[in-house]
């Protein structure tokens, strides 16, 4: 959806931050995409695209609203979260999964202490890669339970068979 902070200073900001390359992907928004589009240097915008998995692949953290689609997507990627202070409530509760499964966390809503929470955790390769490691686990977790369901649903229909 492209739902991204509205202040410039916030995005001038991020581009200040020693050492990162940001991709912002802008979904439909192509106000944001326009606004942003070439003006940073290290922030590379995006609008729509299908190779989200790819961007995934190649990221360190991923800053982005906790919906549930976005957080299977991260988990699969084993691509740590920063999560948007939600509002809706399926995202709490998918941002509450996040932090008790201690595969990210929530950032502050004010860009500044988000700012600095993106830091931080960038410079922590520890702490990113423990997160990682608990995404591994929960995406095994994840395969064994679809291959379970698959195999139980294989069997159900050879059963029924004359």
């Amino acid at each position: 959806l492209g739902l991204m902070p509205k202040e410039e200073a916030f995005y001038h900001a991020l581009n200040q931050i020693p050492n990162i390359h940001v991709t912002i992907l802008t979904g439909n928004n192509k106000r944001l995409q326009t606004r942003l589009d070439g003006k940073y240097s290290h922030l590379e915008v995006v609008g729509f695209t299908d190779q989200v998995a790819d961007y995934m692949a190649s990221a360190d953290l991923l800053l982005s609203k906790p919906g549930g689609i976005t957080l299977f997507e991260a988990i699969f990627s084993e691509l740590p979260v920063l999560a948007w202070a939600p509002f809706l409530q399926q995202e709490i509760n998918n941002a509450k999964f996040l932090v008790r499964a201690g595969i990210g966390s929530v950032a502050p809503k004010d860009p500044e202490a988000c700012l600095s929470v993106v830091e931080s955790l960038l410079n922590n390769e520890k702490i990113l890669s423990i997160m990682r490691s608990r995404m591994r686990g929960m995406k095994g977790q994840l395969e064994h339970a679809s291959l379970a369901t698959l195999l139980e649903t294989l069997s159900e229909r050879e059963a029924k068979m004359p």
